[in-house]
């Protein structure tokens, strides 16, 4: 059997704009075992996707801020010993940066990724092959098409998550029985916030549609943020963004999800839920919210107010047949 290695580490969106690269390559070698290299944080989001066999999670991120070098240095090590265990047919770095070309070079196979032209950085010269894919592409189309050149196909189907979660799985949450709307107000990146005002109003308009708002937070700050914010919007729940499982089940079972420019933002997307997403300093073109789902991508300068066209969505989209 082949076996294809895909390295794209991180980020949230990242991987999740990886996925129809993944469904396109199934569709056309579907008994190729496909494995993923991805950061530990994120080790179940792959699995997700039915193509994947198995993912070898990578802990970069934990390793620069590590301050025993002595562990750091082991922990690499086992890494890269454990890497160079299997032989690829291919290993193809979706990610387009110095750590992940790194990677590619060190698993045994020939390697394949973005020029210097094409990546976010000057990558190409550590590939056996490196391909011109259009910058100004969105994301997904970007993965899609250098898989393919990777592997030799022509991408002739409309992106395709691919996802698989069960949807009617029972879960435990916090909440009274119904209809739920999901709010994802919280970003890393400061920049891309917006007012408590505009939140709290978009609760209230789920409150008067019959739903319930659920807040996902990942950190202390979102926590104390989401409760200050729950404190005014009638029966809303707080719910944490650990273990990713869990999360993906709740994004699965909401009416309809609102976000930030934020990795469980694109997620909900991708599981092909009517998702709002709102870029108030960053454009969608390239990143935004893609692909057959019901989603909306909602800019600052466009006419009319964000405020009044993400009501309107919310209204339209409660209105639809599942």
């Amino acid at each position: 059997m082949n076996r294809i290695l895909i390295v794209k580490t991180s980020s949230l969106g990242d991987i999740v704009h990886n996925f129809p690269a993944i469904t396109d390559l199934k569709r056309n070698y579907p008994e190729t075992a496909i494995d993923w290299i991805v950061e530990e944080n994120y080790s179940d989001l792959p699995l997700l996707h039915p193509g994947i066999t198995k993912v070898i999670p990578v802990s970069i991120r934990r390793w620069r801020r590590e301050s025993n070098l002595a562990n750091t240095f082991r922990e690499v090590s086992r890494f890269f010993s454990e890497l160079q265990k299997e032989t690829y047919n291919a290993v193809i770095d979706t990610q387009g940066l110095f750590k992940s070309a790194l990677i590619s070079k060190f698993a045994k196979g020939p390697s394949y990724g973005l020029n210097s032209q094409s990546a976010r950085e000057p990558v190409g010269f550590f590939y056996t092959r490196s391909f011109k894919v259009r910058r100004d592409e969105h994301a997904v189309e970007k993965n899609r098409k250098l898989i393919a050149l990777a592997m030799n196909y022509n991408l002739k189907e409309k992106a395709d998550y691919g996802l698989q979660i069960s949807i009617s799985q029972k879960f435990e949450l916090d909440i009274n029985t119904g209809p739920y709307a999901v709010l994802l107000p919280f970003s890393s990146n400061k920049k891309k916030s917006w007012s408590d005002e505009h939140w709290i109003t978009i609760g209230k308009f789920i409150n008067q549609l019959g739903m319930h708002s659920l807040f996902i937070v990942g950190t202390d700050s979102d926590y104390r943020d989401a409760q200050n914010l729950s404190a005014q919007i009638e029966n809303s729940v707080i719910f944490p963004i650990s273990p990713l499982d869990k999360v993906t089940l709740v994004l699965g079972n909401a009416s309809v999800i609102i976000g930030l420019d934020t990795g469980l933002t694109h997620l909900a997307a991708a599981l092909c839920k009517p998702t709002i997403g709102i870029y108030l300093t960053t454009n969608p073109d390239k990143t935004g919210l893609y692909g057959p789902a019901k989603i909306v991508n909602i800019i600052q300068s466009e006419e009319p107010p964000v405020l009044t066209k993400i009501l309107s969505s919310i209204e339209n989209f409660t209105q639809l047949k599942p």
